[in-house]
């Protein structure tokens, strides 16, 4: 019965919450789409150490931004539980003049560490070997609170207190036993990576630590060498946080990665002590948790596929063979050399290098190019509801932090500091498509020599084949079975079709209509998978020739109806 509860309760904010984060391609006032009830709200329980907690001004930390952005992506059935603030669900934030009303559960522990070490509490003996009651149940904490989604961030009091040997290890500890928890359809764990340390502002409590003793330098003694020992500390475990995630995926686990370490920068004041993440840091990591539940939990992306079934019975067949002769003969001239030189095109001291095979996400190559003065990067048009992202140099030994307050027009000009190989451009949230990268050279302009070996012929044909082309009768009689499983939930479909002859809303052609074509739908609403032209008619519910997000909002109602 459990299984029947969660994914009817996934199919139902499902369908509430895949429309609404492509709402703002065509539609402005999207929220007066009609609000699909779900038979229980998602539980979300927010884990970890002080970052989760809220440490600086205890107004919640990330958590309050986390509720508030998801509510503006249109999600509003969601209870966020925990042992901790769970007497009310209802709490208030004033947001620069905004009134942010949020639920304040969560299980965030300041001083925690992964296990307890020394006199470090730690989280996983917090979760596993106390007893917590909750209205009618009782038992560990995942046991009485049952989320569907867990935001697990943990690791830095690790780091602070140079607990670096087996830390791993810990880790995965934690994790397996967290995952039964969640390998039920609709339930995930989030693991997420840890924000870097202001090494310059934080030696003291690193130095109390034992950093010192661990690095075999004090940061009085050579802040440069302490400084790089703390910091590939922190990569080194943020690569391991990445890496266990893969395995525990390729595992089957329900278990996906959260960046966090990806949206804080401490150069533009995103830390307030050197480690807790400031107003401007928690904002930013609430709105990347919310992006990143929308897109994948909200979406449907992290659950196990449905199991399709087909069983298909054909009879007669009457095959005619025709063959033809084609007669080919061949000579070929002399190969020839040529040398091509490219010169790119001047503009101001320098030289202008435009790259238009670009997009978000990608390594963008720019080992080519030497003293980089700056590089614009375009957009085709501003989007009406905002966008934020980062810019990376080499994975992530550069990275500038941006929205859209920061483009001028369509266009954001970085500057790196020194030459890189490739750079990275990551959208986190915003319906934008990427145009082109132009990359300004200090200098004079790059002229590049190359010498191409160009092999001319002419062909003439005197070789004889034989081609049989067949021409097939058929009287085919079939009969199709499809079953299709998602926890002993059945989908109902549609007999609707288009002009064509196609089944309406049948994006993926298997037959039926229902969440996967919404999902198909969604991606190509949002730039990230296309469609074939019989696809298009199928998702064009409205017949005017164009696919926004009316057709979302009416493929939705579609499988609402006839659900």
């Amino acid at each position: 019965m459990q299984a029947i509860r969660t994914t009817s309760k996934m199919t139902a904010v499902l369908l509430a919450a895949v429309v609404t984060v492509s709402a703002a391609v065509s539609l402005k006032n999207w929220n007066d789409a009609p609000v699909v009830a779900a038979d229980e709200a998602v539980k979300i329980l927010a884990m970890g150490d002080s970052i989760t907690d809220g440490y600086i001004n205890g107004d919640n930390g990330y958590r309050k931004y986390f509720c508030y952005d998801l509510q503006q992506n249109g999600i509003t059935n969601f209870d966020m539980v925990g042992a901790k603030n769970n007497w009310t669900n209802e709490a208030t934030y004033n947001w620069n003049g905004t009134p942010i009303t949020y639920d304040p559960a969560h299980s965030g522990y300041s001083g925690y560490a992964i296990q307890k070490i020394g006199s470090r509490q730690g989280l996983q003996e917090t979760i596993f070997d106390t007893t917590y009651t909750n209205g009618d149940r009782s038992g560990n904490m995942l046991d009485a609170y049952e989320p569907d989604v867990i935001m697990l961030q943990i690791g830095t009091n690790d780091i602070l207190d140079a607990q670096l040997t087996g830390i791993g290890d810990r880790l995965e500890e934690l994790v397996d036993r967290i995952l039964p928890y969640v390998s039920e359809t609709g339930k995930v764990l989030y693991l997420a990576s840890i924000p870097d340390i202001d090494v310059s502002v934080r030696y003291d409590w690193l130095g109390a630590y034992e950093w010192a003793i661990e690095g075999g330098v004090s940061y009085a003694e050579d802040p440069v060498t302490f400084t790089a020992n703390v910091q590939k500390a922190l990569d080194d475990y943020n690569t391991t946080v990445k890496n266990l995630v893969a395995k525990k995926q390729a595992e089957g686990a329900n278990i996906q990665f959260s960046d966090i370490n990806s949206v804080i920068d401490i150069a533009a004041g995103d830390l307030k002590d050197g480690v807790h993440p400031s107003e401007q840091g928690y904002a930013k990591m609430g709105q990347y948790w919310s992006t990143l539940l929308t897109e994948t939990y909200f979406n449907g992306t992290v659950n196990p596929p449905v199991t399709t079934t087909t069983t298909t019975e054909t009879t007669t067949t009457e095959i005619t063979t025709v063959t033809t002769e084609v007669s080919v003969e061949t000579t070929t001239t002399p190969q020839t050399t040529t040398t091509t030189k490219t010169q790119t095109t001047p503009s101001g001291s320098g030289s202008d290098v435009i790259l238009t095979d670009v997009d978000f996400g990608i390594d963008i190559d720019i080992s080519a190019y030497e003293e980089i003065a700056s590089i614009d990067i375009v957009i085709q048009e501003r989007p009406e509801y905002g966008m934020n992202g980062c810019v990376s140099f080499d994975g992530w030994n550069e990275s500038t932090n941006f929205t859209l307050d920061d483009f001028d027009g369509t266009v954001l000009t970085v500057t790196p500091s020194k030459d890189y190989n490739t750079m990275t451009i990551n959208k986190y949230y915003g319906d934008v498509t990427l145009q082109e990268v132009v990359i300004h050279l200090k200098g004079s302009a790059v002229t590049t020599d190359s010498t191409t070996e160009t092999t001319v012929s002419t062909t003439e044909t005197t070789t004889t084949a034989t081609t049989e082309i067949t021409e097939q009768t058929a009287e085919t009689t079939t009969s199709t079975e499809e079953t299709t499983t998602t926890d002993a939930t059945t989908t109902t479909t549609t007999t609707v079709t288009t002009e064509l002859g196609l089944l309406a809303g049948d994006i993926n052609a298997d037959g039926e209509v229902d969440l996967k074509d919404l999902v198909l739908l969604q991606k190509y609403l949002l730039h990230k998978e296309p469609l074939m032209a019989e696809q298009a008619s199928c998702a064009d519910l409205n017949g005017d020739n164009r696919l926004d997000v009316i057709d979302a909002i009416l493929l939705r109602r579609l499988l609402l109806q006839e659900g």
